[in-house]
């Protein structure tokens, strides 16, 4: 498999969806959040060399490579700075990339992006999507 790091060198500070949700529902009721910009992401930077050791604890001997050519830091370094939100919205981010990693493994093994049986095609991933014209 190919990760979305360019380099093995190269670190990211990627967010879990999870995350993103919580913060969001975190934001929306809290009174100091209206009007303020907020960064949300993990709780740790990882490089690649890290995110390819997330990858094969969870699928032994499976062949991972860099080289995305649309990584984020695109052989660099990139780091988020959440010191706003924990300090007015005390938020702090819950999972890491090994932990989305499973989530997203087991996810796949549920069937993914599949359609469920019997669904409206209106239901199917990418449907429902106005054509640009």
């Amino acid at each position: 498999m190919q990760i979305p790091h360019l380099t093995a060198e190269e670190v990211c500070h990627y967010v879990d969806s999870r995350d993103v949700a919580r913060m969001l529902l975190v934001a929306a009721t809290h009174p100091q959040a209206p009007g303020e910009i907020f960064n949300c992401c993990g709780p740790e930077r990882t490089s690649g060399k890290d995110f390819i050791q997330a990858v094969q604890s969870i699928v032994p001997g499976i062949e991972v490579q860099t080289g995305f050519p649309w990584s984020m830091a695109q052989g660099g370094v990139v780091y988020f700075d959440m010191s706003k939100a924990r300090q007015l919205l005390a938020y702090e981010p819950w999972y890491g990339v090994l932990d989305s990693l499973k989530n997203i493994k087991a996810w796949i093994d549920a069937g993914g992006l599949e359609k469920e049986p019997g669904a409206p095609e209106d239901q199917a991933y990418g449907s429902g999507v106005a054509e640009a014209g």
